[in-house]
C-alpha cells in the first residue's frame, strides 16, 4: 500500500511536466503592412522645332500633268495681257515664267515651260508626230540638237545654245515629249546648277 500511494505523486508530476513542455496552440497573426503603391510619371516628350525653313517652292500643274520645284527666292509668272504677271501653277496655264524679278530682269536668269498640245495648238502645228523623235524629224531640228538626256524617265533632247540679242547672253531649249504632250524648256543666262535642280526635280504626275 505505501508503494502505492508513492507511485501517484510520481505519475501526478509526470504528467505536470509533459503539459508545461507542450507549446501553446495560441498563435499571434503579424499584422500585414499595406504595400506602397509606386505610381511612375511619365517623362513628357517634347519635339525640339526645326530651325529648317523651305526656301523653295513646288509649282503643281494638275492640268498638264507636271510638278517642280522653284528655285531659290524666283517666283512664277505668265503672261498677262500685255505685260507679265505674278501667277500660280495651280491656275493650271500652258506657259510658265520662273525667275526672280520679269519685269527688271527680263530674259535673265529665267527659265520659260511652255506644253504644247493639240488641244491648244493648230493642226497644221501638231500634225505628222507623235514622239521627241519625229517631232525633231518633222521639223527639221535633227542638226540643232547638241546631246540627249533624261528628266523623269523620259527622252529629253538639248539644244545648241542660241545667242540673245535682248541681254547679250544665251538661251538654251531642251524638248521632251510625254503622253501626247510637248514640253518645252528655255533656259536664258542660268547657271549649271540651276539648271540641274530644276530638271531633276521635274516630274510627270499623269
Amino acid at each position: 500500500m505505501k508503494k502505492l500511494l508513492l507511485a501517484i505523486p510520481a505519475i501526478v508530476l509526470l504528467a505536470a511536466a509533459c503539459n508545461s513542455s507542450q507549446p501553446t496552440t495560441e498563435q499571434t497573426q503579424p499584422t500585414p503592412t499595406p504595400q506602397q503603391q509606386v505610381t511612375q510619371t511619365p517623362t513628357p516628350t517634347t519635339s525640339t522645332p526645326t530651325s529648317e525653313t523651305k526656301d523653295t517652292s513646288d509649282c503643281i500643274n494638275t492640268t498638264y500633268g507636271y510638278e517642280l520645284t522653284v528655285p531659290q527666292g524666283w517666283k512664277v509668272w505668265t503672261r498677262g495681257e500685255g505685260e507679265a504677271r505674278p501667277a500660280k501653277c495651280s491656275e493650271g496655264l500652258a506657259s510658265y515664267y520662273f525667275a526672280q524679278d520679269l519685269f527688271n530682269n527680263g530674259f535673265h536668269n529665267q527659265i520659260n515651260l511652255q506644253v504644247m498640245t493639240a488641244q491648244n495648238q493648230s493642226k497644221s502645228f501638231w500634225h505628222g508626230f507623235n514622239s521627241l523623235d519625229t517631232y525633231i524629224s518633222s521639223k527639221g531640228l535633227s542638226n540643232q540638237v547638241q546631246s540627249y538626256g533624261t528628266i523623269d524617265g523620259e527622252k529629253l533632247a538639248w539644244f545648241k545654245p542660241g545667242n540673245n540679242s535682248t541681254t547679250d547672253g544665251q538661251y538654251i531649249d531642251a524638248y521632251t515629249f510625254h503622253n501626247n504632250e510637248l514640253f518645252i524648256f528655255t533656259f536664258y543666262d542660268v547657271n549649271s546648277n540651276i539648271k540641274n535642280n530644276f530638271v531633276s526635280s521635274f516630274k510627270f504626275t499623269k
